[in-house]
């Protein structure tokens, strides 16, 4: 399963992008300030999240806790990735 979500979260990194940029738009009443937080924070959740799933892939064979919440991009659109840290278990 972990290589799966290293794959697709290496893919997919780059739709947080757009992601922040829709989410940062619903939460500032000036379209400007949305648009530039949106690029840039979703510019730091698409390298953490293809990072992450660059990670993943390396460390497949090792047993370790998801990284990003939510685990995929697409689990729950309207939520903001978040970034644990590397943890090791079962």
């Amino acid at each position: 399963m972990k290589i799966l979500t290293g794959v697709a979260n290496v893919a997919t990194g780059w739709l947080e992008l757009p992601k922040n940029i829709i989410l940062w738009n619903r939460k500032e009443q000036s379209q400007f300030i949305g648009w530039t937080e949106g690029v840039l924070r979703g510019a730091v959740h698409t390298a953490r999240r293809t990072g992450s799933g660059a990670l993943d892939l390396v460390t497949f064979w090792l047993p370790t806790f998801p990284t990003p919440s939510p685990p995929l991009i697409w689990d729950d659109f309207d939520q903001e990735s978040e970034y644990r840290a590397f943890r090791t278990g079962g």
